[in-house]
């Protein structure tokens, strides 16, 4: 002999009603800390692309600054042979030429860390050239209080910070 007994809870002071809305307060979380983590990503991709053409732009000016402390250092060590300038002024020439070929020599590493970072955040296996401009809008400033506005209402941490107290 078998036996089922069920119960059907008629009224139960609101539990299910809390649950439910516990429950739809931590998916609304959750949803904000996917949010938050696809902006980090976004945020991360841009500042590594753009990075890395602004570390192109500096190593071309660092190179540039290479020749012309070559050229100086040359014209400094002519000019100590025929006796028209110190030791000292063509050492300083020399100092000059070393720094800027260190800088130049940073600006290349910087450049190469860029290349990698954005390989590996992309998951490729070779270098990416940028090809996007850098840009600024005319109005990047805008007015502080909209600005202000805008990230309280738009920003998913916020969201998610909020979601959580409704949860409690």
């Amino acid at each position: 002999r078998s036996a089922l007994t069920t119960t059907w809870v008629l009224y139960s002071g609101g539990k299910i009603t809390a649950l439910q809305k516990g429950a739809k307060a931590l998916a609304k979380q959750a949803q904000e800390s996917a949010q938050v983590t696809k902006e980090t990503q976004t945020l991360a991709l841009i500042q590594i692309y753009f990075g890395q053409q602004l570390a192109q732009k500096v190593l071309a000016l660092r190179e540039n600054l290479l020749l012309g402390m070559q050229e100086h250092l040359d014209n400094a060590t002519k000019l100590e042979k025929n006796g028209m300038l110190a030791k000292a002024q063509r050492l300083q020439a020399q100092v000059a030429y070393d720094s800027a070929r260190r800088a130049r020599e940073a600006a290349s590493y910087d450049l190469e860390k860029m290349q990698i970072a954005l390989q590996n955040l992309l998951g490729l296996s070779a270098y990416i050239k940028t090809s996007t401009p850098i840009f600024i809008g005319p109005d990047i400033a805008g007015k502080k209080d909209d600005f202000m506005n805008f990230a309280l209402n738009h920003n998913p941490r916020l969201a998610a910070i909020s979601s959580l107290g409704e949860a409690a």
